[in-house]
């Protein structure tokens, strides 16, 4: 395969993802690894392995959180944990406990309903 044909087949994998039809990538990875078990431990395998976890979990529905207009890569998460949770989690001298850290991330990501069902518990 040559590399604009991989740049090629990568892209209409995203979009198929994009389209929430992951079991479309699975097979298409399948097709490049057809010896593929649970216990290979190669980049394919890993990458099956992962989206047939999350897809059996229903998280891959990138459809619905682009209609919802919600963040589908990990850049946003990632930077919020830098910058909300680490900043202050790592104080010098301050010392959190598990449950404050966790109502603390509640309330930095506006998930408000979850934080007073924690605190009527």
């Amino acid at each position: 395969m040559t590399q604009e044909e991989r740049k090629s087949w990568l892209e209409k994998c995203k979009e198929s993802l994009r389209k929430s039809r992951a079991k479309e990538v699975i097979e298409a990875l399948k097709k490049l690894r057809p010896d593929w078990h649970e216990e290979t431990d190669d980049p394919v395998a890993t990458a099956i392995k992962c989206l047939e976890k999350r897809e059996v979990k229903g998280q891959l529905n990138y459809a619905k959180a682009i209609e919802e207009n919600l963040p589908i890569g990990s850049g946003e998460v990632e930077s919020a944990h830098r910058t909300i949770l680490q900043k202050r989690l790592k104080i010098p001298g301050a010392w959190w406990r598990l449950e404050r850290a966790q109502l603390r991330a509640l309330r930095a990501n506006n998930r408000w309903d979850e934080l007073w069902q924690r605190r009527a518990a």
